[in-house]
């Protein structure tokens, strides 16, 4: 099986998920209410 480094995004994002998967495990975090209300507003922002 080839190896493929991984670009800097991937890695943000992996980043982000093992954090968010350590916050739910924890009991911290922020619910899903509030994550969908923030992407709208910023899908909005992209908008304008």
């Amino acid at each position: 099986m080839a190896k493929f480094p991984l670009i800097e995004s991937e890695r943000r994002m992996l980043r982000l998920l093992a954090k968010g998967e350590k916050e739910v495990a924890e009991g911290k975090g922020v619910d899903l209410e509030t994550v969908l209300a923030e992407a709208d507003m910023l899908l909005a922002a992209e908008d304008s």
